[in-house]
């Protein structure tokens, strides 16, 4: 059975990303100035309709609470387009992160062998975003019920009911998070050709439950902190309640969040590789192999 190491692969994850991150950026150049493309887009066709009229009456409105204008009616032609808008999004940053899960698990860079944007891969890997997303919602729904029966008995007998009815909505969510983080190793396992099944992987990740947990504990950790100093340089900046300077600081945190959602992207990603190669093995590697401590 392969076990995952967990702080040696937390730092090879950051190390790597930072090391490597204009070269992750090369190999999955196409797919990313499309999603730039289509944000753009996106963000010129709100601004063009009632929503963004209204958004921009509320910036302005932020100096004098007074002027807050009532926000226009959510149609069904505006959820369609946020669908279809939400969906091409999503099967573009499919095309980015198969790309991302090969260079680091192949070293695979922009040449020969990539794979044609669109093609089997990335539909794969779209289709196993979309099953994870289902087998997460679902699995959901006991903590959801649990919630509202304690919230219920809270309201009508509060006490130690409620406190075990507590622990056991803890204890649910957190099976929850180790499912989860045994089944989405199904999506490198797309990237590199193979099934994207969630059941062969939560399998093959049996007795790396606790590391895999911690594994993405630490993860999420030093990415909040990174968050954080920049929220904290954001924070700096001499900026005026004034539709202006609002605009101007909107404007600032949209470039600056740009290689800071790349690199969280990227971490993202290469935390799934390294888990799915140290935990599963490349194709051909044997199973029963030992990872390297």
């Amino acid at each position: 059975m392969r076990k995952l190491p967990v702080f040696r692969s937390v730092g090879e994850v950051f190390s790597g990303v930072t090391r490597h991150f204009f070269e992750l950026v090369r190999a999955a150049a196409l797919p990313l100035l499309l999603m730039v493309a289509l944000a753009a887009a996106g963000i010129f066709i709100l601004m063009q309709s009632a929503l963004g009229e209204w958004y921009m009456q509320m910036l302005g409105g932020m100096a004098d609470p007074q002027s807050v204008p009532t926000p226009p009616p959510f149609t069904f032609v505006t959820l369609v387009g946020i669908l279809v808008f939400f969906l091409l999004y999503l099967g573009l940053f499919a095309a980015a992160a198969v790309r991302w899960h090969r260079f680091v698990l192949f070293g695979e860079k922009p040449g020969a062998g990539t794979p044609s944007l669109g093609g089997g891969l990335d539909l794969g890997y779209f289709m196993v975003i979309l099953k994870l997303s289902f087998a997460m919602f679902f699995a959901a729904i006991p903590v959801w019920g649990a919630m509202a029966v304690v919230a219920g008995f809270g309201m009508l007998a509060p006490g130690a009911l409620t406190l075990v009815g507590g622990i056991a909505i803890f204890v649910l969510f957190f099976l929850l998070l180790m499912l989860i983080a045994r089944i989405s190793l199904a999506l490198p396992d797309s990237a590199v050709g193979g099934e994207g099944s969630l059941g062969t992987m939560f399998d093959r990740s049996k007795g790396n439950s606790w590391r895999l947990i911690g594994y993405h504990v630490l993860i999420t950790l030093g990415l909040f902190l990174i968050s954080l100093i920049y929220g904290l340089v954001l924070g700096l900046l001499p900026i005026e309640r004034t539709l202006d300077d609002i605009q101007m600081l909107l404007g600032i945190s949209v470039l600056l969040n740009i290689p800071l959602q790349l690199f969280t992207s990227m971490i993202g990603v290469t935390s799934l590789s390294v888990a799915y190669r140290e935990i599963v093995g490349l194709p051909g590697t044997p199973e029963a192999e030992p990872a390297a401590v």
